[in-house]
């Protein structure tokens, strides 16, 4: 069975194992607070290698990265 990292966390919020708050966009965010990591969810391993896992400090860099990560 393959699950994406934000199917996994939802198995693991139902049996009581703590993992860290996030959500799932497909486009441009309203808010963030503080630094974010933006992850592209795909089933395939070397995600943060291939340039899927990016940082982001203000709400403007992080809507830029999301495009990016949408537009590959």
């Amino acid at each position: 069975m393959k699950l994406h990292e934000y199917e996994a966390k939802e198995i693991f919020k139902e049996y009581g194992i703590p993992v860290p708050r996030g959500f799932v966009t497909s486009g441009k965010l309203e808010e963030i607070e503080g630094p974010v990591v933006i992850k592209a969810q795909v089933l395939v391993g070397g995600r943060g290698k291939a340039g899927g896992v990016l940082f982001a400090d203000t709400l403007e860099e992080a809507n830029r990265k999301i495009e990016e990560l949408l537009n590959k």
